[in-house]
């Protein structure tokens, strides 16, 4: 009797087990397949229970939910931009569909589960925010001008007679791509802090690259007229750009690639240039009286001159033969250190002068001289062009003209005093310019005139 008491007992309890079930599940398929947000359900404490999924969307668009401030580190710098800023928003689309697939997966016994306990517990969801790429990325921008830092080439500097070596530094560039995936990282999974990506940038020059130097190889100082101010601030241009140039044993130096091109996004302005002889405006004029500077100073250094070009007409800042002409990018002056030792250019600028030093590893004994021979004078020939509007007799000088020239530059090597080299550095021709004088029409003008 005993045994069939629990058999029944067993056959009640899964009975009632069953029904309780049945009245819970069957309830909850139903429920499951409607198109509305269950009871209970908010996103940030906004209930959206018996909403559609469009309609709680349009709701918390609505509702304004604060996106929380972002926090931005770089070691010991922190930055604390607003969330408008970034452009943080509530992402309402992801934050509707969330809210509505509670009770909607898993089996359906946690479906169910899922919704009688929003229904009696409640169930809020935290807030899902997106970045606005193009805000964050000009805020960035904008914070890239306080974290960069342009890398600082250690320097040499002359005190006293005697030389120091300025030590250098490490740059520093925001990653901006970078750091707005570790941004976007970061508010998706919730978080308020991001990490800046910065990437650090070398120096050219290092301490270690100027240890061998130990004095000066050579120097050449030309003047310039300073009321000339379009001339002489294309000048300053060429000679920052050139001043801590480091030349290593066996490269090249290229005066038209440390300067770049001569363009008024740069800074420069139109000041006097030769055009074929002829004295134009053009942009960056001056600056090849930079060029002629350093031509000359590497001539004294016994480097080997690879490219130089002279001007069209004698220059007023240099000897006849010794100038040198560039024009960006075909005309340039390239020399190459052939010596064992680093070359370190140092360019200064006072109110009517500019220096350019070489600073090496010095040879004792070494002296480099500088000749020119075969000077030729090709005088100016004279053009008569008759004017009717002349009186007669009258002349009028319409072009000065200029003579032309001839010249050969030497090197000369000695050591200890003693000739040990001596090379033909240059011939140089100049092409004279023809003087051009108006003349009345009853004027005959002699058959030859110098």
């Amino acid at each position: 009797m005993l045994k069939m008491s629990s058999k029944i007992n067993l056959h009640v309890g899964a009975a009632v087990f069953a029904a309780i079930m049945l009245a819970v599940i069957v309830p909850g398929i139903f429920i499951c397949r409607g198109d509305r947000i269950f009871s209970g359900v908010g996103v940030a404490g906004i209930s959206l229970g018996g909403l559609t999924e469009e309609a709680a969307e349009d709701m918390l668009r609505q509702a304004g939910v604060e996106p929380p401030d972002i926090t931005l580190r770089y070691k010991k710098s922190v930055y604390h931009p607003k969330a408008d800023e970034l452009g943080i928003r509530l992402n309402s689309t992801a934050c509707a569909k969330a809210a509505f697939a509670v009770g909607r997966n898993g089996g359906i016994l946690h479906r169910t589960a899922s919704i009688l306990y929003a229904r009696y517990n409640g169930a809020d969801i935290p807030p899902a925010f997106t970045l606005d790429k193009n805000s964050a990325k000009a805020y960035l921008a904008a914070l890239a001008v306080r974290v960069d830092r342009s890398p600082a080439d250690a320097r040499l500097v002359e005190e006293d007679g005697a030389l120091r070596i300025l030590p250098s530094a490490y740059g520093l560039k925001l990653d901006i791509p970078e750091t707005l995936e570790e941004l976007s990282a970061a508010i998706s999974s919730g978080e308020h802090d991001a990490g800046l990506v910065v990437l650090t940038a070398e120096p050219e020059v290092r301490e270690s690259d100027l240890a061998e130097i130990d004095g000066v190889l050579a120097s050449y100082t030309t003047a310039f007229k300073p009321y000339q101010r379009d001339r002489t601030h294309n000048l300053g241009i060429a000679c920052r750009a050139i001043d801590g140039t480091l030349v290593k044993p066996g490269q090249t130096f290229s005066y038209n690639k440390e300067v770049g091109p001569r363009l008024k996004k740069y800074g420069y302005r139109d000041a006097p240039i030769f055009v074929n002889g002829e004295v134009e405006p053009g942009l960056g004029g001056g600056i090849c009286q930079v060029c002629t500077t350093i031509y000359n100073a590497a001539l004294l250094s016994n480097m080997q001159i690879q490219r130089r070009s002279h001007h069209s007409r004698p220059v007023a800042y240099a000897p006849l033969g010794r100038d040198a002409t560039v024009a960006y990018p075909s005309v340039d002056l390239k020399f190459k250190n052939t010596s064992d030792a680093p070359v370190y250019i140092a360019v200064s600028m006072g109110t009517r002068t500019m220096t350019v030093v070489f600073y090496s590893k010095k040879v004792p004994g070494r002296e480099v001289v500088l000749a020119t021979s075969g000077r030729q004078v090709i005088y100016a020939k004279t053009i008569h062009r008759v004017d009717p509007s002349l009186a007669a007799g009258a002349r009028i000088v319409e072009e000065p003209g200029l003579n032309g020239y001839r010249i050969n530059l030497y090197r000369i090597i000695k050591q200890d005093g003693r000739i040990i080299q001596q090379e033909l550095i240059s011939k140089d021709y100049y092409r004279p310019q023809k003087r051009i004088v108006a003349v009345a029409p009853a004027e005959t003008p002699p058959a030859h005139e110098e």
